[in-house]
């Protein structure tokens, strides 16, 4: 799950100026932006080869300062552990995650689906169309090809509705990642 908060905030970073990233690095706002954010700007500043300035001391909320003097107080705990704040306010995130996960895998197996319960459709155009034509070759070729085609267009229309479903999920995680960080400008 860091791996993909990291990501996220990766992308949505990389879209920033340099100038934009200077600016937030230096500015060091650990109210407004969450604290991975300094990892991934210092992270995309180095790739893009430009050197990291110094930052001016952090700004923290009150509850941020308590937690800063209590860590420095006591041996280190879990790291990972976010505080309240930096949750996101419209859903769970661990939530969304299951629900990504579950996603895909209901893709795959709507796509399994659509295939087992197309499978009649073989022997119903193997009739029409010998019916129609004869029994011949082409009869045989166009009672395999029609059907496939059939199937593939259902799987690919079945596949792709849950996948905007999956996709959708994504944009309203992604956008509420870039309101809160433009919030906290």
């Amino acid at each position: 799950m860091q791996s993909e908060i990291h990501a996220e905030i990766y992308q949505a970073m990389s879209l920033k100026s340099e100038e934009e990233l200077l600016e937030i690095w230096q500015k060091n706002d650990h109210v407004g932006w969450r604290d991975e954010v300094f990892d991934v700007i210092a992270e995309i500043l180095q790739e893009r080869q430009v050197e990291l300035p110094l930052q001016n001391e952090a700004i923290l909320n009150e509850e941020q300062r308590e937690n800063l003097e209590m860590s420095e107080d006591m041996p280190d705990e879990e790291e990972g552990d976010e505080t309240q704040e930096n949750q996101p306010a419209f859903y769970d995130p661990a939530e969304a995650d299951r629900l990504d996960k579950w996603l895909k895998w209901l893709s795959y197996a709507i796509v399994v689906v659509t295939i087992l319960s197309n499978l009649s459709l073989f022997p119903s155009f193997q009739y029409l169309f010998s019916q129609l034509l004869g029994s011949t070759l082409l009869t045989t070729i166009l009672g395999i090809v029609v059907p496939l085609i059939i199937i593939a267009g259902n799987c690919a229309l079945m596949y792709f509705a849950v996948y905007a479903l999956k996709m959708i999920l994504r944009i309203l995680r992604e956008m509420e990642v870039k309101s809160r960080a433009s919030a906290a400008d």
